[in-house]
């Protein structure tokens, strides 16, 4: 969509937005209804107030959006960097794909990237990495300022002037330096009439003009808990998507993007102008990145992905996150004393001012659901209105905000899910915020824990959602009697306010009910080529998904790969190989056109090929959506959650060898003749009357082709006239070239779909 079609989505929804807002504050307040009614209208008109002009203030920085062109500069330009990564409690895994990734760090000079391991537990094995990697190793004890400490550590014992910095869960792409160092060269250079980058003459250049830093966009390889828990994680981006790739790339237009604490390249001039990372604060990076843009540095937010982590798996892990992240800017805004702040120019103060009053979104959404519920049950009048005057005032800005809301923000997020975020989040965020306000700190917080949770599912958090669910659906079977008994349409305007309410606050508890997480690792949806060997058969194929501790192969054949054996798969995308030992988890059914999905587990890599493989894995783009499905509406959300919930305990059968469906006759020793239904090189599904039930017997498929068959005991037996049956000569028949001719007839047509079965060999 072009900026000037956005520009006049813009430009209509904020006229309707003033119209709605100037309508609420002049004609709606309920005089003559008493004083609790009035003092709900003024809480809940406050509410509509600040959150329109936060809505207008978004879609300024949506429609305003400054990104730099990335400069082309001399390769005798790139200084040194000295990138530091930080761990406090996560385990050797996480580490291990960080630096990794780290050490593979593409640059001009790769003797000028200094990476440190920088632990503020200083633990034996974190050491053990950082010597087994060859990078630096910097630990602390006793460390009273957490991630602030750990970095001004690391920074007061190196010494390269420019800094990059990562989390411990935060994997660099390969690329990550040369898409981000050439940006602080951006006041030395312009691009003549050609298009090229040249040099600006000495007196052109401004020595006030300097990079503070640039902060790459927050992105995560697994989904997150709303795309996870509302089995979504194939239809809506990340939550945090919205800020990172929209609100802070449209804060460079008043120098004020977040620095969020990793995935940055700071200046060390800029840190050490600060005094290094700010200490005392619950968000270290955000009072940092504030403090270095009142200096007068230039900043930018991009929005590339550059390096990917891992998005908190438990909900209390996550509840954790924002409540220290809210507490955090509350704090930061005090102690900075925002608006006497000098060198901090009025638009980026506002800004800021933005960012803090975002927390106060959850107590909004309170204020949203409490208010009808008041007005139903509790007969309160907060807005004095007739149904035809807000049809007028209320339906267009109501539309024209949802429409707005999607189109600005790139198709990452829409009214429905913003709701059902704040929805959820909300009974555990007003407090610690409103108490933060007041000035009653919190200063303890245990770091959010990234290692995979597969039991999240505490149904006592869901409880606050379901009170209100039950009060609002009271309250609504309260507005349908009186509209009933006394045809009172305004009414209809409370209906419809539970009747959204409610349905934010099903998606709430399905949301706290959670999702069980039986994958090991996050998958990333890719094609690179891979051979499977064994005994000399060798299969090639392409990947369907890779994670780190396996992948799925799709083969055109049904090549024969030992099911209670190891075997040997190499892997080569264009920049890296690997070679490694993998198990069979599963093979899927037949796809016509697509073949055979090989699915397997690592089970012996060397040290030289993991680094190879992890690579291959995670220096990429995640394969997640990156915005939000067109072709799905709320009620396909419904339907979706309550049918994945419901068959969540059904599973079908787990085969470890490839079915071919044959549908050919085969001839009994006494010349009965049976249907061959199905093969897999090991067993057969054979149909027809009085088939075995024990013992062996042979079966001739003709061409000189004899099965020696076993029947197995209790399995299908009398299942629609059929039985599964052992192969007990199956790797005499892998070396019968005949037979090998015959699988790859039964193979082609069963991708002509000529052949039809019901069997389950």
């Amino acid at each position: 969509m072009g900026s000037k079609h956005l520009r006049y989505i813009f430009f209509a929804t904020t006229i309707a937005t003033c119209v709605y807002l100037g309508w609420r504050i002049f004609f709606t307040l309920p005089f003559g209804y008493g004083w609790p009614s009035m003092v709900a209208a003024l809480v809940l008109l406050f509410c509509e107030l600040v959150a329109g002009i936060e809505m207008i203030d978004q879609y300024l920085t949506m429609v305003n959006m400054r990104e730099p062109e990335l400069p082309v500069i001399p390769t005798s330009w790139y200084p040194d960097v000295d990138v530091l990564v930080t761990t406090h409690n996560e385990p050797v895994e996480i580490l291990y794909k960080t630096i990794n990734a780290c050490i593979h760090l593409d640059y001009p000079d790769k003797s000028k990237v200094h990476v440190f391991l920088c632990d503020d537990t200083n633990r034996p094995e974190m050491r053990e990495l950082a010597a087994t990697f060859g990078v630096g190793y910097f630990g602390l004890t006793e460390n009273t300022t957490a991630k602030a400490g750990n970095l001004n550590n690391a920074l007061s014992r190196t010494h390269s002037p420019l800094v990059a910095n990562f989390d411990a869960d935060m994997i660099p792409r390969s690329s990550f330096l040369l898409e981000t160092v050439p940006y602080f060269f951006l006041p030395m250079v312009k691009k003549d009439a050609n298009g090229r980058w040249i040099r600006r003459e000495e007196q052109d250049i401004d020595p006030k003009e300097k990079i503070g830093f640039i902060q790459t966009t927050q992105s995560f390889y697994n989904p997150d808990l709303f795309q996870y828990n509302l089995f979504s994680e194939s239809r809506i981006p990340n939550e945090q998507d919205y800020f990172s790739r929209e609100l802070n790339i449209g804060r460079n237009r008043n120098n004020s993007p977040l620095y969020t604490g990793s995935n940055t390249v700071l200046s060390r001039e800029a840190l050490m102008a600060v005094g290094g990372i700010a200490v005392g604060s619950l968000t270290e990076d955000f009072e940092t990145g504030l403090r270095i843009q009142a200096l007068g540095y230039r900043t930018f937010a991009v929005s590339k992905v550059l390096s990917m982590g891992l998005a908190p798996h438990s909900i209390t892990g996550l509840l954790s996150q924002r409540e220290r992240w809210g507490r955090g800017c509350v704090q930061a805004v005090r102690d900075v004393k925002l608006f006497r702040m000098k060198g901090l120019g009025l638009g980026a103060k506002l800004s800021y001012f933005t960012a803090l009053v975002y927390w106060w979104s959850y107590t909004r959404m309170f204020v949203y659901i409490v208010v009808p519920i008041l007005s139903a049950a509790f007969h309160f009048h907060v807005v004095d209105c007739s149904l035809r005057e807000v049809l007028f005032f209320w339906v267009p800005y109501f539309l024209l905000s949802n429409y707005a809301m999607k189109k600005l923000s790139g198709g990452i997020r829409n009214q429905h899910w913003n709701n059902v975020i704040y929805t959820s989040l909300f009974p555990y965020l007003v407090v610690p915020i409103v108490s933060e306000t007041l000035g009653f700190k919190k200063k303890n917080f245990v770091v959010t824990r990234k290692n995979t949770d597969t039991k999240d599912r505490n149904y006592l958090l869901a409880m606050p959602h379901m009170l209100l669910l039950l009060v609002s659906v009271y309250s609504l079977s309260i507005c349908l009697s009186q509209i009933l008994v006394q045809t009172a349409l305004y009414n209809l305007i409370i209906i419809f306010w539970l009747l959204v309410n409610s349905k934010n606050l099903i998606f709430a508890i399905l949301f706290m009910f959670g999702r069980p997480n039986n994958r090991l690792a996050p998958r990333f949806y890719v094609s690179i080529p891979v051979t499977l060997e064994y005994e000399g058969r060798v299969g090639r194929g392409v990947t369907t998904d890779v994670s780190e501790t396996g992948m799925a192969v799709r083969l055109a054949y049904p090549q024969f790969i030992p099911n209670d054996a190891n075997f040997e798969v190499r892997i080569q995308s264009p920049r890296y190989e690997a070679t490694m030992r993998c198990s069979i988890v599963h093979v899927d059914p037949h796809e016509k056109g697509r073949g055979w999905r090989y699915c397997l587990r690592i089970e012996d890599i060397d040290e030289e090929n993991r680094r190879e493989y992890s690579q291959i894995v995670f220096d990429r783009p995640h394969t997640l959506p990156a915005t939000i499905s067109d072709t799905l509406t709320i009620f396909d959300d419904f339907s979706i959650n309550i049918g994945r919930r419901l068959d969540a305990g059904v599973r079908s059968a787990i085969r470890k060898l490839p079915r071919i469906r044959v549908g050919k006759p085969g001839f009994l020793a006494d010349g009965r003749e049976v249907r061959v239904e199905d093969y897999n090189y090991k067993f057969v599904w054979l149909s027809g009357e009085a088939l075995p039930t024990s013992g062996t017997f042979t079966m001739e498929m003709g061409q000189g082709i004899v099965l020696y068959l076993e029947a197995v005991a209790d399995f299908g037996r009398n299942v629609e006239g059929g039985g599964l049956f052992a192969i007990t000569n199956w790797q005499a028949l892998l070396e019968d070239a005949t037979f090998q001719d015959a699988i790859a007839k039964w193979v082609a047509d069963d991708e002509a779909g000529g052949a039809k079965s019901g069997g389950a060999a």
